[in-house]
């Protein structure tokens, strides 16, 4: 079966519920990961005693972020009318840096820890101006992420003496459950230092992280836009670890902002502690069903919570044959503002699902009598005997 040209229009017309939308990729695991359960269970620690009373200063996030040196976005550009589309030069160089970022929740960032690929750190990546990356941390790995040791040194050299409280009071670390996070010697040395470690449900960041939530976005846009000016002014030789440590230096300054740090942490739920704020995010998997509760005799003549009633009669709801019918019960019964997007999304599904049966037995009809016609056609037909 062959849809007519016009066939979406007329459908969205027959369904104002739906409507076109724009796509945004996510990786699966994210989808499965957030789901209202796990932050629930999360939140119920942060409302821990000893973790609910940790001041806003000493409540601290750290993440890393990922970035090829050369890589940046498309882009709008001046060129012939005469041209669908023209080049834009890029450089070929794809060595992946990590900045490792630390906010706090009154908006205070601490100086990155930049993990370049390599063996060692060289003298030759830094620009001739080292006054703005004089309280910058480097160092280098092999595959340009991070690692046991050098999270360990994180912690040492940056974490514990730059956040350390003028008076003898907790710390809160939230994190990921990455290995480097994990290992004894990170766990051990934070709580010798009274810090409480606080692991972020997996692949739930995009939720639950502040760093993910309102600062790299920034900070990486940034960064392809200075990237795209050093584009133009520069050879085609590939960008130079310098030339990452000047784009990204400017990115920060325009992304990592105070007014970004706590939109962050207010967009996690994770301060002020909020947790509506991650439940409320498209992200969360919500239940579809809520909890079963044992059936108990109705009140007589309030309506049940969610159902539209136009009388004291309970309502008649014969079994629906098609989606029209399931549409009608929905309108009719149930109260828009109690079904969410999966129960909407369950709906639709089961009105997909009973205008495909109506469509195949549709065509099973028309087969069988297909069918009958010519086995009526085939059948030898009786003929009269004549009298002799």
């Amino acid at each position: 079966m062959r849809l007519g040209k016009h066939w979406m229009e007329g459908f969205l017309k027959r369904n104002p519920e739906i409507k076109t939308l724009r796509g945004k990729r996510i990786d699966l695991l994210r989808i499965n990961g957030a789901t209202a359960d796990r932050v629930k269970d999360f939140f119920s620690i942060m409302n821990h005693p000893a973790i609910k009373y940790i001041s806003p200063r000493d409540r601290w996030n750290m993440d890393e972020a990922g970035i090829m040196e050369g890589v940046r976005g498309n882009g709008l550009v001046l060129g012939s009318s005469r041209k669908q589309y023209t080049l834009l030069k890029q450089s070929g160089s794809r060595d992946l840096v990590t900045a490792v970022e630390s906010i706090n929740a009154l908006g205070v960032a601490l100086p990155p820890l930049i993990i370049f690929q390599g063996k060692w750190v060289q003298q030759q990546w830094f620009p001739p101006e080292l006054e703005l990356y004089k309280k910058w941390f480097f160092t280098a790995s092999a595959t340009g992420w991070t690692n046991d040791e050098i999270a360990l040194a994180w912690l040492d050299l940056i974490f514990i003496p730059l956040t350390k409280p003028e008076t003898k009071r907790p710390r809160l670390l939230i994190l990921d459950g990455h290995g480097s996070h994990t290992s004894d010697e990170f766990m051990i040395k934070c709580f010798q230092n009274d810090i409480f470690l606080l692991f972020l449900p997996s692949h739930s960041s995009h939720v639950l992280q502040p760093l993910d939530i309102s600062v790299f976005s920034p900070v990486k846009r940034a960064y392809r836009e200075e990237l795209a000016k050093k584009d133009i002014l520069i050879d085609s030789s590939p960008i130079s670890k310098m030339t990452f440590l000047q784009c990204y230096a400017k990115a920060r300054f325009i992304g990592l902002t105070d007014m970004n740090i706590r939109s962050s942490w207010k967009g996690s739920g994770l301060w002020p502690i909020n947790i509506a704020k991650p439940l409320m995010s498209p992200y969360v998997m919500k239940p579809v069903f809520g909890p079963f509760r044992p059936p108990s005799t109705p009140p007589s003549t309030p309506p049940r919570a969610g159902m539209k009633r136009k009388d004291h009669h309970e309502p008649d709801i014969s079994t629906p044959k098609g989606s029209h019918q399931v549409r009608k019960i929905i309108r009719d019964f149930i109260d828009d503002k109690v079904i969410d997007p999966p129960m909407r999304l369950l709906f639709r599904k089961i009105c997909k699902g009973l205008d495909e049966q109506q469509v195949k037995i549709s065509l099973n009809t028309v087969k069988i009598a297909q069918l009958e016609r010519q086995n009526e056609m085939l059948r030898p037909k009786k003929t009269d005997s004549i009298a002799s």
